[in-house]
């Protein structure tokens, strides 16, 4: 496979419903320059990691003395880094909140479809908590994320909070809870992480014409990055 048809089947498998979000705008042109960011300059590495350890954390089979150990472990520089400064975070936000982990709901994810590839299969982003807790009786699905800067606006926090809404909230174990989106970005000039978070019913939902408009936006954008990298 060459470097073109690796780019496109980058595009083509979706990241995490949060990572997937950075690419969506209002505006085609605006989303066809984010696909094309991505394509080009695809990131160099992952917190997949650290939100397996905050799983852990939340699970009970860490406690913040083992996490941070489990942090230095972590291959790239970046993301370990990262790991040091959301733990403490992470552990504060879990006592400050009382949110225990659900560990048989551990992997618990939904495949939501927001269009088709190419070749007619499903194109499907996979909405996937860090944890699922639970509080005063509800489950509660919790989205961490570790970005040094939290950079969403608007529309992307309630495109974020629909599909979370559509794709969990919906399914009968979740009727009558919320879900949490809780970040932890550096505040300025330190090595330490502020929590920031809302809950997914908290802002006014896209309408399902609206997000379907923005799903049929983002496909479009998708075929046109795709054509101009087979050139085309």
């Amino acid at each position: 496979m060459d470097d073109t048809e690796k780019r496109i089947q980058s595009l083509l498998r979706l990241p995490s419903l949060i990572n997937w979000v950075r690419h969506n705008r209002r505006r085609l042109d605006d989303t066809i320059f984010q696909l094309r960011e991505f394509a080009a300059n695809p990131p160099r590495h992952s917190l997949q990691p650290v939100q397996k350890i905050c799983a852990g954390l939340a699970y009970g089979r860490l406690d913040e003395e083992a996490a941070l150990e489990k942090a230095e472990e972590i291959i790239r520089p970046a993301a370990r880094a990262a790991g040091r400064e959301v733990i403490p975070a992470f552990c504060r936000y879990l006592q400050n909140t009382g949110i225990e982990g659900v560990p048989e709901l551990d992997g618990f994810q939904a495949m939501y479809i927001i269009g088709k590839k190419p070749n007619g299969d499903p194109l499907l982003v996979p909405v996937r908590p860090t944890f699922v807790g639970v509080k005063n009786d509800k489950l509660i699905p919790v989205f961490v994320v570790a970005w040094a800067e939290f950079n969403l606006d608007g529309f992307q926090k309630y495109l974020l909070s629909t599909i979370i809404c559509d794709a969990i909230l919906t399914q009968q174990d979740f009727l009558n809870s919320d879900a949490e989106i809780v970040a932890f970005p550096r505040i300025r000039h330190t090595k330490s992480r502020d929590r920031r978070g809302w809950r997914a019913r908290q802002y006014n939902l896209l309408t399902q014409e609206e997000l379907v408009e923005q799903f049929e936006r983002y496909s479009r954008a998708l075929r046109i990055v795709i054509n101009e990298l087979r050139g085309e």
